[in-house]
């Protein structure tokens, strides 16, 4: 469709796809083609109430009744209520005995458990490379730290895999195997720097500097005199480091609801109404 009207795109990362100019020639397309199909638009309709009778649908609005041999419900899910988003099409599918399967945030970033945003408070702001795994799905790209938790591409991908009770992995160094890592500090281990000097190479200053608090006390300073530190401990940074979340960010927040509802198969209409 996208091809046919002439409208010049491009594909991002993931496979996504967007337009070179402005979104508003989708819709204009999608308009021409109603208006091609003869479809008639009645914008700001208040629906009241939905029925089928001697297999009818019957639509209430504020401003008069509408009838069709077939109706559809594209009115969306409960994402974004500020743009008029609302459950009624959960409702609506559940009142005709459609079965709607559990309802799950997805595209969206991830709340810190209270331990987790002791641990990593103070860090909003800084976005590095990692990979992040939920359910045995990853994704690698820049990780954004919030003030509530993690955001970004990564996070939004694997928000469609987690569920409540999941935990969420995250690898602050995904270009590392452990050999490499070991390998790497080898070739500093006479560098008289700090151990967190060392890592700021690897990961921002601050990350490096909270992730050494607590593990260089009893420890060398530096890799020379700290070799068992780096040996071990410094391996968490090749490795998914587990991250449980209290949850996605806010119900109102979702960018999309996941799953959909679902919907026995039917034959289409000619002239359906869509609401």
């Amino acid at each position: 469709m996208v091809s046919e009207n002439g409208i010049a795109y491009h594909e991002r990362k993931h496979g996504e796809l967007f337009c070179d100019s402005s979104a508003q020639k989708i819709i204009d397309v999608l308009l021409a083609g109603c208006r091609k199909t003869g479809a008639q638009l009645f914008l700001s309709h208040k629906i009241s109430a939905v029925a089928k009778k001697d297999g009818r649908y019957r639509v209430e609005t504020d401003r008069g009744a509408f009838t069709a041999p077939s109706l559809v419900v594209a009115t969306g899910g409960l994402s974004i209520p500020k743009v008029g988003a609302t459950g009624f099409g959960f409702a609506l599918a559940e009142q005709f005995g459609l079965r709607v399967v559990e309802l799950a945030p997805a595209l969206d970033g991830f709340v810190f458990a209270d331990g987790d945003r002791q641990k990593l408070n103070g860090f909003a702001g800084i976005a590095l490379d990692a990979v992040m795994t939920c359910n045995g799905v990853a994704f690698r790209e820049n990780l954004l730290f919030t003030h509530a938790g993690f955001s970004g591409p990564p996070a939004l991908q694997a928000s469609l895999h987690w569920y409540p009770g999941d935990a969420v992995h995250v690898n602050f160094l995904p270009g590392f195997t452990r050999a490499e890592l070991l390998d790497w500090f080898a070739e500093r281990k006479s560098n008289k720097a700090e151990i967190k000097t060392q890592l700021a190479e690897l990961v921002p200053k601050h990350l490096a500097d909270r992730f050494c608090e607590p593990r260089c006390a009893g420890l060398g300073a530096n890799i020379t005199s700290g070799r068992r530190w780096t040996r071990r401990r410094s391996m968490r940074w090749a490795t998914p480091i587990s991250a449980p979340n209290r949850g996605i960010i806010r119900f109102w927040e979702w960018n999309i609801s996941s799953p959909a509802t679902c919907c026995r198969a039917s034959k289409a209409s000619i002239k359906p109404l869509i609401i």
